[in-house]
């Protein structure tokens, strides 16, 4: 069992990557079909206060008290998020993916598959790369890097988040995919 602890405004938590990841991504690079499922970032284990990764994302990033399902405190059922997508309010928690902003098969081609496993729990787990969106547009964007796919709406803010991330993790992306992120970004400070 691997942990880690990251901190999350004024408090640090333990997180464990919960199996939700593996449902994130529906599209997973030929490098990594080789891979049973995303084995290498996930655990099945949950917090302390009963709560899987994808219930901490949601609480976390509510700009209002979520409610949950019981008073067990494990499913999210409402809150307030603001897509990062398309900058529409979501109240319902099921129309949410929490997208990894870098995706885990992404990241597997371009160094992660080095990493150990304590770091591919820290990757899966950094609410920097971690973001509440609709689910559709999630799905739609699977594995693809920025230069695939790009949200209707933030795309500076998306391109730029992606990068620092990848840069975070010392991931290496092609040549062609490093010329077309500095391009998008000075396009984007003009």
């Amino acid at each position: 069992m691997e942990t880690l602890i990251v901190s999350a405004g004024k408090r640090s938590r333990t997180v464990i990557v919960d199996t939700w990841i593996s449902k994130s991504i529906t599209a997973p690079t030929q490098a990594y079909k080789g891979v049973q499922s995303l084995t290498h970032f996930q655990s099945t284990k949950k917090f302390s206060d009963n709560q899987n990764s994808r219930a901490e994302a949601l609480v976390a990033s509510s700009t209002t008290q979520v409610r949950f399902a019981t008073d067990r405190g494990c499913r999210v059922v409402t809150g307030r998020w603001v897509s990062s997508f398309t900058g529409n309010v979501i109240q319902n928690a099921s129309d949410i993916d929490i997208d990894h902003v870098v995706p885990l098969a992404w990241s597997w081609d371009r160094g992660a598959r080095q990493w150990s496993g304590e770091r591919r729990l820290r990757f899966a787990n950094d609410p920097v790369n971690l973001l509440p969106v609709e689910a559709s547009l999630n799905r739609s964007k699977g594995a693809k890097g920025p230069d695939e796919w790009l949200p209707p709406a933030g795309q500076c803010g998306y391109v730029a988040r992606f990068v620092r991330v990848v840069k975070l993790y010392d991931l290496k992306p092609s040549t062609a995919e490093s010329a077309w992120f500095q391009e998008f970004l000075e396009e984007c400070r003009r």
